[in-house]
């Protein structure tokens, strides 16, 4: 009788079918025994997008959330994407214990209106742990026009 805590690799790919196998170590050879089918799941991390919808007005301050799921990140790094580019890195910021973080993000007048911009929140120990919001646009602060 015996029992072990075993971690998780951050890297081993999700799949339904592993196994533990349990070999009794010692001066005559012992059997071993196999356990049934784990699953192992994915870390994800999901973006809440409601906040962006209709998108950004310079000057605004905007409340960032996301949640992580199944691989809980203890920090992740929040950027504004525009396309493909990174146009700012929004903050670096820990986790909570549930797994949820937030950020208020002031959108500044350095940032040019325009649209196809998205929220892009990484687990920095993980980085093919990510998620983007839905594309949203920047507006022109219209007390701030000529």
């Amino acid at each position: 009788t015996g029992s072990v805590t075993w971690t998780i690799p951050g890297k081993l790919a999700a799949a339904t079918d592993y196994v533990v196998q349990a070999t009794a170590i010692g001066p005559k050879p012992a059997p071993s025994d196999l356990s049934g089918a784990l699953a192992v799941t994915a870390p994800t991390l999901t973006v809440d997008e409601d906040p962006l919808a209709g998108g950004v007005t310079i000057g605004q301050t905007v409340p960032l959330e996301w949640a992580t799921e199944t691989g809980v990140a203890q920090s992740v790094t929040v950027s504004l994407v525009q396309g493909t580019k990174v146009v700012a890195k929004l903050d670096a910021k820990e986790v909570t214990a549930n797994g949820a973080g937030t950020l208020a993000w002031l959108a500044t007048a350095k940032l040019k209106p325009g649209t196809g911009f998205k929220i892009r929140v990484t687990d920095n120990a993980n980085p093919a742990v990510t998620d983007e919001s839905t594309e949203f646009a920047i507006l022109p602060n219209p007390t701030t026009l000529p």
